[in-house]
């Protein structure tokens, strides 16, 4: 078996003599077959993405392998051109059974040559024989193959498919600034709602709690300033939802806010006047990537807010004056599919604790995995959830954050 252009055998048997199965590594082609390997290092490391090719994952080939190969070198070796054109390339020469890389792809978990090593084991003779250890390159990106040798001449070529894969629903974030009772320290409560929906293409206040001056309060002490909104959503008209508006426009006059119908003229003038872009709600309306108003729903009229998230839709609500679970079963009807995550007002306070058991069986069927009640639902309703709901039970609170 040909052992390749580059294995010398160390005891002649035949005295010098050459012939196809063996022959000495002409001067030239020593140069090749260096460069070739070295070059194919260079360009592995490159196209995986490598600092460069001193990095300790690039193995260099060992001097001591070098040193064989200009030991081989011959200056009568023209001789020997046929047999090594012939010899490599063939079926158990460099670039088949034993090609650079042909078996395994560049630097997934092996390297350039891993599973064959260039120039195999065998050889023509009993004689012992010295081979060029392969150049290993270790990375956790796969970067293609490495194509076989194919003759003296062959280059080695890397096809690059690094992909950065991108994530079409980014983590959301929901903080909680204005409810009836604080989750951190340096916060104020209030009877009312509002919370800070972060992480899609447009950050959205949701609802404004009553008082203004608390709404901005809470952001300033949890470090959210007014241009982080872009929009606003309001839930529907209660002055508990809808009283800290005019403080948001004012010193964000370009935010779109998003309203029910039946929200007072009064608000509506106030606000257009601070230059505010008014949007009325009549009906379910995509106001962004991954962010949707559902309804709106009862009466008095109210929407919800729908955000598109890693886990799934999370349903954050107001006071959930239609039902909680009859605005959840609207949102998965506008989606096609089920809430993971509902989160806000449950508007529990006047209901029995086995009217509550009723609802949390009706959000479970659902698909509802994660509640989060807050402001109107009520102490003994929020405690049944939390037991019902066990690890899935999202605390609330002025400053209470929760990430999907």
């Amino acid at each position: 078996m040909v052992t390749g252009p580059y294995l010398r055998s160390q005891d002649d048997p035949t005295g010098g003599k050459r012939g196809p199965a063996r022959f000495r590594l002409r001067a030239g082609e020593k140069v090749l077959w260096t460069l070739l390997i070295v070059v194919a290092s260079a360009v592995t490391v490159t196209a995986c993405g490598q600092a460069s090719p001193s990095e300790d994952n690039v193995v260099p080939p060992p001097q001591a392998a070098i040193d064989t190969l200009a030991s081989t070198a011959d200056a009568d070796s023209g001789a020997s051109s046929a047999a090594a054109a012939s010899s490599v390339g063939a079926p158990s020469s460099v670039g088949a059974a034993s090609s650079v890389g042909a078996s395994s792809s560049v630097g997934a978990s092996s390297s350039v040559g891993a599973s064959s090593s260039v120039g195999a084991s065998s050889s023509t003779s009993p004689a012992t024989t010295e081979a060029l250890p392969p150049v290993t390159v270790e990375s956790s990106t796969s970067v293609g193959s490495v194509t076989g040798v194919t003759g003296p001449a062959a280059t080695t070529a890397v096809a690059a498919s690094v992909t950065t894969p991108t994530d079409p629903h980014p983590p959301v974030t929901i903080t909680i600034l204005y409810d009836n009772w604080v989750s951190r320290v340096g916060t104020r409560s209030d009877w009312g709602f509002a919370c800070l929906v972060s992480g899609r293409e447009k950050t959205v206040l949701f609802d404004t709690g009553k008082d203004g001056e608390i709404l901005l309060s809470n952001m300033q002490a949890l470090g959210i300033r007014s241009d982080d909104i872009d929009m606003v959503v309001l839930s529907h008209a209660h002055s508990d939802h809808t009283g800290g508006l005019l403080h948001v426009v004012t010193r964000s006059p370009a935010v779109a806010v998003y309203h029910p119908v039946s929200l007072s003229a009064g608000v509506i003038k106030r606000a257009q006047a601070a230059g505010a872009h008014l949007r009325a709600v009549e009906a379910s309306v995509v106001i962004g990537q991954g962010l949707r108003i559902i309804g709106p729903l009862g009466s008095p009229a109210e929407s919800a807010l729908l955000v598109d998230t890693p886990r799934g839709h999370v349903l954050v609500t107001g006071c959930a004056h239609p039902g909680v679970v009859e605005m959840a079963t609207a949102a998965a009807d506008v989606v096609d599919g089920p809430v993971y995550a509902v989160i806000g007002g449950f508007h529990l306070l006047s209901h029995s604790a086995g009217r509550v058991d009723q609802i949390i069986r009706a959000l479970k069927d659902l698909g509802v995995e994660r509640c989060g009640p807050a402001h109107c639902t009520g102490e003994a309703a929020t405690a049944q959830m939390r037991a019902a709901f066990g690890e899935g039970f999202i605390e609330t609170g002025v400053g209470a954050t929760v990430t999907f």
